[in-house]
């Protein structure tokens, strides 16, 4: 066969070392990476093709043998199998077929008695465990016998610790789990099939036996005893803290172990604004520096051994011995998802030693990549793979594009301020690579990083790290020597942490920003590879002068559609004549928006759970689709009444958002939620008139705004009557455009309904209304239903929510009056549009015919 450069496929290098023309080798792994990767990702967006895939990897392949047979060139053949490849990779996860035994089978929400083992390492947090369990029998509800599945259990105060490896058998529930369904919202379904997981369940720990474990249960335990006894130095290190400085100790768990459950929401947002969350995470950084100092230290050792050196091997010998210490500090870490890529990628790059090869940084990167993806291609959708690769591709390509090699410095000074500003580049290529991806999955920006983690870097990077992993090491030998390590780390830490937290509390050291959309993403790589691309700085130009046209006419046709994108944009959120209003699929709750003709917004309630520590629905839900529709300001935020359910979301949104009035009936309770979202519109000097003194009724761009009920002095009338509880004293707003109105009537109950309608008998009448108090039965009378008489009624409420709302009863009742109902636990976030003359309902689940 032919294998000259000219007429051999370009597949070929992977299997044969051959130097090209120029002496350097070829980087085949990245076109395979270039087609398996969005093979992977078309398998997910469009599942279930497996047989016409099948038939074209059957056929490319049968082409490609018969096209090398004849000596023939494949051309682009073999990419076009590895793109099936990657498509066919991610079906098991997408699109997979279910034994009859299976779990999901069992998913009705009835109490069954499972025995299974633990698969991987719970995660606790206070008195609430959540793990994995492997299934492997279940009884109850007239089944018995063996089940396959994985479980996502949720168990609270568990009579002991449990470890990967466990067999227990405990009661549940099992139920399917489920989104929030919301446009643009976190898919949660996805992200937990990703982990073959479909169902949830939850247990008390007193129901929990233990049958023991085998041998995963006692490695995981000995490993977990090793993580306590470090995590116990620590904290008994003899350290003072001085007043006012951020705790340290969580802070170095986290560096040395993984273990980031000391950290908390305040102290993960100061890393967060300072740009330096990636220090906290075990990843490339910490697991290079391992790989670093184990390669010296061997490569030094072994220069003594003789037949190495006549051989020249020195370096692959002391490459293949420094996997082994890498690995081993990956599974002291843990062996996250992050530091299982960061741990192959190094390996990989020490591997290139071993191979003789002069090591090519983004030619190893997609062999890691490929590495990765192949082994559990769900991997790729994380946000710590998409981050650390393309964090570390923009720092080479940005210095192969834009800087010059460095010249060697005779002095110290001159040597170090070349350093430093190597080091300023490598932030601000970081940051700009991985700028949109921060945005779509965190909406913050640091303006602060590039200059902070000049300085945390290699204070925490190049001295805490390498300190403290040598601790780690001499505390299991020598405890007096790994304390006084740990205290040498604290103290440089406190210093490092100072200037974070002093970078961090500026008030413009980050900002919360719109989540940016794929295409403008997209576009945003594209723009920017073209710019480093066509940069004349030290890694040359292109190859030539048509290669230059085609890379500036990629770049105008990016910068023409992102200009086509702000227009879109500018025309939905400013110039548009329509009222959109969208009833959110929160749980067991209540929020809409509200978007004016002009760009006008309100937000009507905010959901919300009893504890915003165990999950937060203004930050998780609310605040993620404000940000889609790229809104950063909202106009009035409208509190119906202090229950947490419409509350308690409402916090987050007043923190983040440029909120300019809060509109409320004035009625306060004792609960945390409220006490902290008044604190909120008080430092954040949110204009919060009196109920009493607020207008009624006002028109804001040719939509009517008229509060019906309660009346002014109600709060002077409660210990008269008592029936008016905080769900009789709702808020009800009734929103009117041209010919239709929508009616919110927050969670009124009987008797406020009542009342409401004496004191505005002709004032409900409404296209639409928002279901008061989500369904129940306490609500929707018969006489308030028919006053309102709604065309459409929007039930918000949770799925399979334990109240069982909307009730039958009620239902029945809208039934009767002839009006079309949509849910949000079935139809998902409920759109409403109207033009003044028309209304249009699009519910984001497709649930009804001929929508």
């Amino acid at each position: 066969m032919n294998l000259s450069k000219k007429n051999s496929p370009f597949w070929v290098p992977i299997f044969i070392a051959k130097r090209n023309d120029q002496g350097a080798y070829f980087r085949p792994f990245i076109g395979l990476a270039a087609v398996f990767l969005p093979g992977v990702v078309a398998g997910a967006a469009f599942p279930g093709y497996l047989y016409w895939a099948g038939v074209l990897l059957l056929t490319g392949a049968a082409l490609v043998s018969v096209f090398l047979k004849q000596g023939r060139s494949v051309a682009l053949l073999p990419l076009a199998l590895f793109f099936i490849l990657g498509y066919l990779s991610i079906q098991p996860w997408v699109r997979p077929c279910f034994p009859d035994n299976h779990i999901t089978r069992y998913a009705d929400n009835n109490v069954y008695t499972l025995t299974g083992v633990v698969a991987d390492m719970p995660r606790v947090s206070g008195n609430r465990s959540r793990f994995i369990l492997q299934a492997k029998t279940i009884a109850g509800n007239g089944s018995v016998g063996p089940v396959v599945g994985r479980i996502r259990m949720s168990c609270y105060r568990t009579p002991e610790p449990l470890y990967k490896g466990d067999a227990v058998a405990l009661k549940t529930r099992i139920r399917p789990i489920h989104n929030f369904n919301n446009p643009g919202g976190f898919d949660y379904e996805r992200f937990m099939a990703y982990q073959k997981v479909r169902v949830s369940g939850y247990a008390r720990g007193d129901g929990i036996r233990f049958a023991g474990g085998g041998p995963v249960r006692r490695e995981a335990a000995i490993l977990q005893r090793l993580r306590g006894y470090i995590s116990g130095m620590i904290d008994g290190m003899p350290f003072a803290v001085p007043d006012g400085c951020m705790p340290v100790r969580p802070v170095m768990k986290a560096l040395f172990m993984g273990d980031k459950t000391g950290l908390t929401p305040p102290l993960r947002e100061l890393f967060s604004r300072s740009g330096t969350s990636h220090l906290l995470a075990i990843s490339g950084l910490h697991v290079g520096i391992v790989a670093g100092v184990s390669f010296f230290v061997f490569r030094w050792m072994l220069s003594f051994v003789s037949p190495l050196l006549w051989t020249g091997r020195v370096k692959a010998a002391a490459a293949v011995l420094s996997v082994f210490p890498v690995v081993g500090y990956g599974i002291v870490a843990g062996m996250s998802p992050s530091t299982q890529r960061a741990v192959i990628m190094v390996a990989v790059f020490l591997m290139t030693f071993l191979a003789g090869r002069d090591h090519d940084l983004v030619n190893t990167m997609a062999v890691a990549a490929l590495i990765i993806v192949t082994i559990h291609p769900p991997t790729l959708f994380s946000i710590s793979f998409q981050l650390s690769f393309t964090a570390v591709f923009f720092i080479v390509y940005g210095f192969a594009k834009l800087m010059p090699p460095r010249a060697r410095h005779g002095n110290l000074l001159g040597s170090l301020l070349a350093r430093t500003g190597t080091l300023l580049m490598v932030s601000v290529f970081a940051t700009l690579g991985t700028l949109p991806i921060v945005m779509h999955f965190f909406n913050q920006v640091s303006l602060v990083g590039v200059i902070v983690n000049v300085v945390a870097v290699p204070l925490v990077g190049f001295i805490v790290v390498p300190v403290g992993l040598v601790s780690v090491l001499a505390a299991l030998v020598f405890p007096a020597a790994g304390v006084l390590g740990f205290t040498v780390c604290a103290h440089v830490l406190v210093f490092a942490m100072q200037v974070i937290g002093f970078f961090s509390g500026l008030p413009w050291a980050a900002v919360k920003t719109v989540t940016p959309s794929v295409l403008e993403i997209v576009c945003y790589y594209a723009i920017l590879w073209g710019l480093f691309t066509l940069a004349p700085g030290g890694g040359g130009s292109p190859k030539g002068g048509g290669f230059r046209r085609w890379v500036q006419a990629v770049v105008l046709a990016a910068a023409v559609v992102l200009v086509g994108d702000v227009l879109y944009w500018t025309h939905a959120r400013f110039l548009s004549k329509d009222l959109r209003v969208t009833v959110l699929d929160v749980g067991q709750g209540s929020s809409a928006l509200l978007e004016f003709p002009g760009g006008y917004n309100v937000l009507v309630d905010g959901g919300g759970f009893s504890d915003n520590n165990a999950f937060d629905v203004g930050a998780r839900i609310v605040a993620p689709y404000l940000w889609s529709r790229k809104i950063r300001t909202i106009d009035s935020i409208i509190l119906s009444h202090p229950n947490s359910d419409h509350l308690n979301g409402l916090t987050y949104i007043a923190e983040h958002f440029n909120v300019k009035n809060a509109w409320t009936n004035g009625e306060a309770t004792t609960s945390k939620g409220y006490g902290e979202f008044s604190e909120t519109l008080r430092r954040k000097r949110v204009l919060h008139p009196r109920y009493d003194t607020l207008e009624r009724k006002r028109s804001i761009h040719g939509v009517d705004l008229e509060f019906l009920y309660p009346e002014r002095d109600f709060l002077e009338r409660r210990d008269a009557e008592p029936w008016r509880n905080t769900n009789n004293n709702s808020l009800v707003l009734k929103v009117s455009y041209g010919k239709h109105a929508i009616l919110f009537p927050g969670d009124l109950m009987a008797d406020g309904e009542e009342v409401c309608g004496r004191l505005e008998p002709d004032a409900l009448d409404s296209s639409v209304l928002i279901a008061p108090h989500h369904g129940s039965r306490s609500s929707s009378t018969a006489g308030f239903i028919d006053r309102v008489n709604p065309e459409i009624v929007v039930v918000s409420a949770g799925w399979m929510n334990r109240f069982k709302f909307p009730h039958a009863e009620v239902l029945a009742r809208y039934s009767r009056q002839g009006s079309r109902v949509y849910r949000t636990d079935l139809d998902g976030a409920v759109r409403l549009i109207s033009n003044g003359e028309t209304l249009r309902v699009l519910p984001t689940i497709m649930r009804h015919k001929g929508e």
